[in-house]
């Protein structure tokens, strides 16, 4: 649905410049009722990120660029971003206007075409000084994206302790007179004093005008239910909010990441649907950042990239419940037309449904690294009925060790339950619960009340025949018995896949072979006669063979009896594939927008499932049909690439791959590879090996002449845990250093762990990071 503007409006020369702009109108438009930002008339809350000043030579400049706006949409889910023209300081936009414009502009522009609400924020904390250029300022915007739903404009950023009625209010009123005689109705946000906490003081004295709201800011690390209290009494007099800055660690923008409070502060905003940026887009060298200095700031970042606040802002955004996602109005809840979480009664919307209804829980490996990894549980809601309330189980059969984690209240080994903001899930959405852990991640199922059918059952075409997968480990934890024969296969077998050269090969009987769901699956075969046994990767179908028959290559039945046998009784099992690096895709010859046909290749165990979606869409995955030939075919098509992948093997462990390229005969190498597990059936789960002695790498990430900033892995390849401390050298002066207790001694910094990495698992890894000057 379209909503646009419909104006007549007669332009100054002034103006002439932007009349070539087109007009945007695809978010619906924001208007204020009451103590509720509407968007398109209904309660709205969105998640979204701010950026840093854009004062020149406070290097976050480089920020300000059309392919990070694109790249917070596309992985992090934004639905708002905030440009601050920085008003104040050297490097200003008093000092340069021309300059500051075409900056914050790239970034509005980027904004509109990426169909993201944005707002156009006069950063200063005496903007009651410089009110002739704010009008000026502000007259350009409304001339030139009046017209655009997209935005929003903040006419002040953090007033300071002055007095609301008789400084802010008659600047805001001047301020928005000129707006109004341009724009007469997009939304206007104006700051509060005491650094837009005093929105209490404000709602006693409200301005005239229509579609108004207030700036409440927040930082975690400081501010707490006295704030919370301030906002209550704003809405209770009936003002409306909008929270254009928060941030997750302290008010000085460092300090750890204070995840209670977060919880408590997304509670609250979700209760009264109070939309949220997080402060900064940024690499600067303190905690509020959500990149570590030196990564790239066009996007495109791995987990890695992402500073500990980062992380957590990443899986509040990607999770939050904008406009239209709730289905929350349903019940009694005093809230339940919004988020969906309800005040009261019976939480805003039935209960969960049929426990038999289709939701899925899945544990997925964000990124890996040696001896660690992030990883998620992710529960997605399938069925027509919101869930209200859930709680998960799982647990490692290797060492691993949950470190750190988000979105979700962790205990035990492991349980993870909602936080307030994130308890219901509507139907078609996910939730996660995000963690940082040393180990391998070999898990078990994911089980919980909420958790239901199987989730290899969907069929993209609708057709029936699904994926031909099992998501739980029973096939692989068998014992097969059947007969084993031989054949003089040349490659080519029904999965296929080129004919390998490190590993003996099979054809598995039709039954077992379950619409090619064995296919590169590796097999353990032994004959019960000799106890001889042979791996074999399944690479064929033998439509003739009985349940249990294998019909192994020449080469391989010459493994376990002489040729002149010619068939003998076998026991055999599933194990893991450790021929292989990474997984490979492999788009099929022929396979474009229309037809496109992708095959799974050099996975450590069977395949289950594979879905898709056109990366950046942010729709949900589609599962795709599996054929006989072990190709998954979206017969009417993926579309335009690129594509984000989420593949599942047959032991319900999952990983996802963004933005994969359609590029054809080509396998393409994803980074990632399922871990290893223990599937019952008498295998070890394989040791990935340790090195033996411990290990201190550092690489520098920035070096800028007079100063440098460096990340420092620490590595415990023993068989203990490891309470980490290390003597590092250094060149220069360290000036501030993160994920880490540290001091400096002459050339060397000594450094030890912080409560969530300080102890390292056997094989586990840690990271920090610092900054010197030379």
């Amino acid at each position: 649905m379209l909503f646009g503007k419909e104006r007549r409006r007669t332009f100054g020369l002034a103006a002439l410049a932007f009349l070539t702009l087109p007009v945007n109108a695809d978010v619906p438009p924001l208007s204020v009722s009451g103590n509720q930002v509407l968007s398109g008339g209904e309660v709205a809350s969105f998640a979204g990120n701010s950026f840093f000043w854009s004062n020149t030579g406070w290097q976050q400049e480089k920020m300000y660029n059309s392919a990070v706006v694109q790249w917070l949409k596309q992985d992090w889910n934004t639905k708002i971003v905030r440009v601050a023209l920085g008003a104040d300081e050297g490097g200003s936009y008093l000092e340069d206007p021309v300059g500051k414009l075409q900056r914050i502009q790239t970034v509005v522009d980027a904004a509109i075409d990426n169909d993201l609400y944005v707002i156009i924020d006069f950063h200063s904390h005496h903007a009651e000084d410089k009110k002739d250029v704010a009008i000026n300022f502000f007259t350009q915007m409304a001339e030139r994206y009046g017209d655009n739903n997209h935005v929003i404009y903040e006419i002040y950023n953090e007033p300071l302790q002055v007095s609301w009625s008789q400084v802010i209010k008659p600047y805001a009123q001047e301020v928005i007179s000129a707006i109004r005689a341009i724009d007469p109705d997009n939304l206007i946000v104006v700051g509060t004093p005491t650094w837009s906490q005093d929105v209490d003081v404000a709602s006693q004295d409200p301005i005239d005008g229509t579609n108004i709201a207030y700036a409440l800011h927040f930082y975690a690390g400081t501010h707490g239910q006295f704030l919370r209290d301030k906002a209550q009494t704003a809405l209770n007099n009936g003002v409306a909010l909008m929270v254009t800055e928060w941030g997750a660690v302290n008010a000085d923008g460092n300090g750890g990441v204070a995840q209670a409070s977060v919880n408590e502060w997304m509670s609250f905003l979700s209760a009264n649907n109070l939309s949220h940026v997080n402060w900064a887009v940024s690499d600067k060298n303190e905690s509020a950042s959500i990149i570590y200095p030196g990564v790239s700031p066009t996007g495109n970042w791995s987990a890695a990239d992402l500073t500990p606040s980062g992380t957590l802002v990443k899986s509040i955004i990607s999770s939050w419940k904008n406009a239209g996602d709730d289905n929350g109005d349903d019940g009694g809840g005093n809230n339940g037309g919004g988020a969906g979480t309800g005040g009261g009664g019976d939480n805003g919307g039935g209960d969960n449904g049929d426990p038999e209804a289709d939701v899925t829980c899945e544990h997925l490996l964000v990124s890996q690294w040696h001896g660690g990894f992030q990883g998620a549980v992710r529960i997605t809601n399938h069925s027509s009925s919101p869930i209200n309330g859930w709680q998960v189980h799982w647990n490692y059969s290797d060492n691993t060790i949950i470190t750190n984690s988000w979105g979700g209240n962790v205990s035990g080994s492991y349980s993870a339950s909602n936080v307030d903001w994130n308890a219901t899930i509507t139907p078609q959405q996910s939730v996660e619960v995000g963690f940082i852990a040393s180990g391998s991640g070999d898990v078990r199922d994911v089980t919980g009340d909420v958790c239901g059918a199987a989730q290899g059952d969907k069929d993209e075409e609708g057709d029936g025949s699904g994926d031909g997968g099992n998501s739980n480990n029973e096939p692989l934890s068998q014992t097969y018995n059947g007969e084993g024969t031989f054949y003089a296969y040349q490659g080519g077998g029904n999965c296929s896949l080129p004919k390998p050269s490190t590993i003996f090969t099979a054809a598995m009987n039709a039954t077992d072979y379950a619409n090619s769901s064995a296919c590169g699956g590796v097999i353990n075969v032994t004959n019960v006669a000799t106890g001889l046994s042979v791996v074999a990767r399944v690479d064929d179908q033998c439509p003739e063979c009985a349940p249990g028959d294998v019909d192994l290559s020449q080469e391989g039945f010459a493994q376990i009896s002489d040729l002149s046998a010619g068939r003998v009784p076998i026991q055999w099992h599933y194990i893991a594939n450790e021929q292989i690096g990474n997984i490979k895709l492999y788009f099929k010859e022929g396979s474009s927008q229309w037809w496109t046909a992708v095959q799974v290749r050099d996975h450590r165990y069977p395949i289950a499932r594979l879905e898709y979606r056109v990366s950046g869409t942010g729709e949900n995955y589609q599962n795709v049909a599996r054929e006989s030939y072990n190709y998954f075919v979206g017969r009417s098509g993926f579309g335009v690439g690129p594509y984000d992948f989420r593949i599942a093997d047959a032991l319900g462990q999952v990983v996802e791959v963004p933005s994969v390229v359609f590029e054809l005969t080509t396998e393409i190498d994803i980074g990632v590879q399922f871990p290893h597990r223990d599937i019952d059936n008498g295998e070890s789960p394989t040791d990935p090996g340790a090195e033996s002695e411990a290990s201190v790498q550092q690489v520098i990430t920035n070096d800028w002449g007079s100063g440098y900033c460096a990340d420092v892995t620490v590595s415990n390849p023993s068989s203990a845990p490891l309470t980490w401390s290390i003597e590092l050298p250094v060149d220069g002066v360290v000036d501030n250093a993160w994920n880490t207790t540290w001091s400096q001694n002459g050339s060397l910094l000594l450094a030890s762990g912080v409560d969530w990495n300080a102890a390292l698992a056997e094989g586990g890894q840690t990271q920090f990071g610092y900054c010197a000057r030379y």
